[in-house]
C-alpha cells in the first residue's frame, strides 16, 4: 500500500512529465480524493491509509496539504522510481489522472461540493478536522454514475498486440507511460 504523499508525488510527476507544470494544493487534494474513492469502489480497500478531511474547499488529506512543498521537491528531484505501488494501484492512479487531469481546481471543488457527496455530508462550517468516512466515499464511488471511466476497457473484448505498429509509437509521449509502468512493477 502506498502513502497519500507517494500518490501525490506520482500525480505531481505525471503533471510535470505530461503538462510541464506542477499541480497546486487544492487540485492535488481533489485528485487524491478521487483516487481513494475509485480504489475503495473497485478494490474494496483503500489506496492509502490517510484520512480525508472535509475542509471548506472540499476533501483534503492534511499530511499532503501541510507537506506539499516537500512533495513537489521530491517529485522534481527524485521522480517516482522509489515508490512501491502495485500494478493495480498504478492503474487506478493512471486512470484517475486520465479522467480528471483536464479539470481546473475550481471545477474539481464544484464536483466535490455537489449535493449528496461524501464531503457535503461530512462538512460542518468552521470545523477543519472532520473526517469523511471511508464507507461513505466507497458507496458514493460505487454508484455507476460516479464510477471510473476506463476508456476502452468497457467496450468489450479487444484484440491483444505484442507491440504498437512503428507509425503509432511516439517515443516522447509513450516513454512517460512506460516509465510509470516499469516503476510500478
Amino acid at each position: 500500500m502506498t502513502s497519500a504523499r507517494d500518490v501525490a508525488r506520482i500525480f505531481e510527476y505525471l503533471s510535470m512529465q505530461s503538462d510541464g507544470a506542477i499541480i497546486e494544493k487544492t487540485r492535488l487534494n481533489k485528485l487524491l480524493y478521487f483516487a481513494q474513492g475509485h480504489a475503495l469502489a473497485e478494490f474494496g480497500h483503500e489506496l492509502f491509509p490517510n484520512q480525508i478531511d472535509a475542509w471548506a474547499h472540499g476533501p483534503v488529506v492534511a499530511a499532503v496539504y501541510s507537506g506539499y512543498d516537500k512533495i513537489v521537491q521530491r517529485a522534481q528531484a527524485e521522480g517516482i522510481a522509489d515508490i512501491q505501488a502495485s500494478p493495480q494501484e498504478m492503474e487506478i492512479i493512471l486512470d484517475v489522472w486520465d479522467q480528471y487531469r483536464g479539470y481546473k481546481a475550481s471545477e474539481l471543488v464544484e464536483m466535490t461540493h455537489e449535493e449528496d457527496t461524501p464531503w457535503s455530508e461530512a462538512y460542518v462550517p468552521g470545523m477543519k478536522d472532520r473526517h469523511i468516512p471511508q464507507e461513505a466515499i466507497r458507496r458514493f464511488f460505487a454508484r455507476p454514475e460516479n464510477g471510473l471511466n476506463h476508456g476502452l476497457k468497457d467496450i468489450g473484448t479487444l484484440p491483444t498486440v505484442d507491440a504498437l505498429p512503428a507509425e503509432e509509437y511516439d517515443p516522447e509521449e509513450d516513454a512517460v507511460w512506460e516509465a510509470l509502468l516499469d516503476a510500478a512493477q
